[in-house]
């Protein structure tokens, strides 16, 4: 039995999910930044309400020098040196103010949690399942710092006898179960803005502490962000890349962080760089740079058990698939994991029971398991593109598939596909063109799998992104012309209906 597929299957039954265990540690992983230093002597983090509680204490350190692996290169981590500890104070929306003890603190240290003593009261699966995820958890009520409940319908934290955090147990996930009775998908969506740069992929983010949304696009050159205020895109940041051919980004809450991390898929000649960012204050910082394998989060709702890595060779292409690990600033590989041949992480999604990707032939190919439910010729293709010497394709640029995307209605959820149809001239001086961007549906039925075709606006001329959040969906959608200044996109916004 293929083990990639188990990340979320295995931690499911009639107890706790993994998700509500992974909720529980994120809680007690707290972290930010100091954003102030005020003149009487309290400091100002950017963790804000439903992130820090009155009375907390959250140490405070000091990043130092890179530690570069001596034989890879890579960089493993930052000395730390410990300043002192904060004391929260008040708590007001997006920051939180805090009497400082130690050293002299400064703009941009770093806060933790410190959790002391957490006691559980509960049942003893419940304390070996937190046990993995909550060191020194036992079973008392006395002298607690924190008390984790167990209760119907989830789990319940307590801090200095108040209850401070709830974890709902999670529903059943997304997953393949028989839909009967679908006869159509429709996607309703108007312009909301037109892009002065070819897109190549976007995200949805949720960038800071507070609630708001942020449109991550990835053009050519540069990193662009946009505020998402009652649908309408605000222009928040931009930043130039470094140097090479960008492929993808993807956001994620990983590592421990609280709020997304940017992760960034580039190509530097012909070798695969990874980059993972931050945004602190108005600027992305590198938490990691220049891991030399592609990383992807396949399941956004479980962003911390599907965080991968992928080789990729010029000869070879894509080859050996590894689970990874963020801790703070330290990126861990773990276990390989064994994958459907020609499996790609750049074209994959992992919804539920279903593994979704688009191989290197544009096959459709989705598997439950070991077992294929489906293999559909004339999928991927976008104008992510990067000169690579040396491929085996033999070409002037490699071609990646754009990301499949989950449709949600309601609590249903569905994965989605992008099938970009190629121009009656495909490639005009060497520009590959496209004519239309078409979305399909992949419908559980049983033991195999419907591809209902979405039924929407015509999209001109390759949907580039197809990003979902809440009830809302994004389509990105890029144009290209034979000059680089005659490149264009098109983001629009809609909701799914399904009948």
């Amino acid at each position: 039995m293929i083990a990639f597929f188990f990340f979320i299957l295995t931690a499911i039954g009639t107890g706790f999910s993994q998700d509500v265990t992974l909720k529980v540690k994120e809680f007690f992983s707290r972290n930010g930044y100091v954003v102030e230093v005020l003149e009487d002597g309290r400091v100002i983090t950017d963790l804000g309400r439903g992130k820090v509680f009155p009375g907390e204490r959250f140490e405070v350190v000091r990043e130092g020098k890179e530690l570069t692996h001596p034989v890879t290169g890579q960089v493993i981590g930052k000395v730390e040196e410990r300043i002192g500890t904060l004391t929260v104070e008040e708590v007001e929306e997006t920051y939180s103010i805090g009497a400082f003890e130690g050293k002299e603190v400064k703009k941009g240290d770093r806060v933790r949690l410190v959790r002391g003593k957490v006691c559980l009261s509960g049942s003893d699966e419940l304390l070996f399942r937190l046990s993995a995820v909550i060191e020194d958890l036992k079973k008392d009520s006395q002298n607690c710092n924190y008390m984790v409940r167990e209760m119907e319908g989830g789990i319940g934290i307590e801090f200095g006898s108040k209850a401070v955090a709830f974890f709902e147990l999670s529903k059943r996930p997304p997953s393949a179960v028989a839909e009967e009775g679908i006869k159509r998908i429709s996607l309703k969506s108007e312009l909301i803005m037109s892009l002065k740069s070819l897109p190549l992929s976007a995200d949805l983010c949720r960038l800071t502490s507070s609630d708001k949304r942020f449109l991550a696009v990835l053009t050519e050159s540069r990193l662009e962000i946009y505020e998402l205020m009652n649908g309408e895109p605000v222009k928040y940041y931009e930043t130039r890349l470094p140097d090479g051919d960008p492929v993808y980004i993807q956001c994620a809450e990983i590592g421990g962080y609280q709020k997304d991390l940017i992760i960034l898929n580039m190509f530097t000649g012909d070798t695969p760089e990874a980059y993972i960012f931050k945004l602190v204050g108005e600027n992305l910082e590198p938490v990691v740079k220049r891991y030399k394998k592609f990383i992807a989060v396949l399941d956004k709702n479980n962003p911390e058990e599907t965080l991968v890595s992928q080789e990729f060779d010029s000869r070879d292409l894509w080859g050996t698939v590894r689970k990874l690990k963020l801790s703070g600033d330290l990126l861990f590989e773990k276990e390989e994991l064994k994958v459907p041949s020609d499996f790609r992480i750049d074209s994959a999604i992992q919804v539920g029971d279903l593994l979704v990707f688009v191989d290197s032939r544009g096959y459709l190919r989705v598997f439950r398991g070991d077992n294929q439910l489906l293999s559909r010729r004339g999928f991927g293709g976008s104008y992510i593109t990067a000169e690579i010497p040396g491929t085996v394709e033999d070409e002037d640029s490699y071609i990646f598939n754009p990301r499949p995307f989950l449709i949600t209605v309601g609590e249903r959820s569905f994965a989605g596909v992008i099938k970009n149809e190629t121009s009656a001239v495909y490639k005009f001086l060497n520009v590959a063109k496209y004519q239309e961007g078409e979305l399909y549906a992949l419908i559980p039925q049983d033991d195999e799998v419907a591809l209902k075709r979405v039924k929407s606006r015509k999209f001109e001329e390759a949907v580039q992104a197809v990003l979902t959040d809440e009830e809302k969906v994004y389509i990105v959608t890029g144009k290209k012309g034979t000059l680089s200044i005659q490149n264009t996109g098109e983001v629009y916004e809609g909701t799914f209906v399904v009948r």
